[in-house]
């Protein structure tokens, strides 16, 4: 396999189907299998350090053609009314984004990429990623968008998680600092 230059914007890029020849060459962290009644699909997590200014992550799809020849891309991600073939994320290099796949709830879980200022849209050195997730969930045909979810939601919670503290046990420490007064 060869790795493909990025020459075109990531909007086109989402759309179209490679092969073994011009693939997306990234670190690919993690791989999802997924079963249709078609085929087989192996849905790829990756990073790649795009430049010195930017990062790109991809949700990318790689699946066989009964030949038996390598695709990349398929319009399994359904999207506010549109079809893409992969997720493409940009953002600046100094900042870290989460793209993890949860097996419990099934779905790929994601940060919310945002510009610095409204001003900066569409210059993605200056993108970084907002206290939100949110997430792709599989329905069995297709992996569908969910907005705002909760990246804990299946984690256990109670208040025994939490530890309780004595509030006289803690007024009777010494503080670290006091301020001069």
């Amino acid at each position: 396999m060869t790795q493909s230059s990025q020459s075109k914007p990531n909007e086109e890029e989402e759309l179209i189907t490679r092969n073994a020849s011009n693939w997306m060459g990234a670190l690919y962290y993690k791989i999802i299998e997924k079963e249709t009644e078609f085929n087989s699909y192996y849905t790829l997590l990756a990073w790649d350090g795009n430049d010195l200014l930017t990062n790109k992550k991809y949700i990318d799809i790689l699946w066989f053609k009964p030949n038996g020849d390598i695709k990349f891309g398929a319009p399994l991600f359904k999207t506010n009314r549109k079809t893409r073939s992969r997720i493409i994320f940009e953002f600046g290099g100094q900042h870290a984004m989460k793209l993890n796949y949860n097996e419990k709830a099934d779905q790929i879980i994601f940060d919310y990429l945002v510009p610095l200022n409204p001003r900066l849209e569409g210059i993605y050195e200056y993108y970084y990623p907002d206290v939100t997730q949110d997430a792709y969930m599989w329905d069995g045909k297709n992996w569908v968008f969910h907005k705002l979810v909760d990246g804990d939601e299946n984690l256990k919670k109670s208040k025994k998680s939490f530890p309780r503290y004595n509030k006289e046990k803690i007024q009777e420490q010494n503080p670290v600092y006091s301020p001069p007064k």
